[in-house]
């Protein structure tokens, strides 16, 4: 299996350093199988943005992992983590 390597943007970094330590982990962990599996739908709560070709979003509890897949460069970009609010996807 091709393995893809993940970016996380600075707001996704600063976000997830504010989030409780068992949270936190659980994230770390989903994000840690995008590098072997970019749309592990059976693992995770996964769901394709609408209106985006290559945009996803992983639930967590109260959380989501925002991401996009660059599938010709082998890499997940995650541009945000944070809880959902009216704002989130926005």
């Amino acid at each position: 299996m091709a393995e893809f390597v993940v970016l996380l943007s600075r707001s996704s970094e600063k976000n997830l350093g504010r989030i409780d330590a068992k949270i936190r982990r659980k994230i770390m962990l989903a994000i840690d199988e995008l590098e072997a599996n970019p749309a592990p739908a059976k693992k995770y709560d996964l769901t394709k943005i609408s209106g985006s070709e290559s945009n996803y979003r992983i639930r967590i509890g109260r959380y989501r992992i925002l991401y996009s897949i660059n599938w010709a460069e082998k890499q997940v970009k995650v541009y945000d983590i944070d809880r959902r609010s009216d704002s989130t996807y926005k």
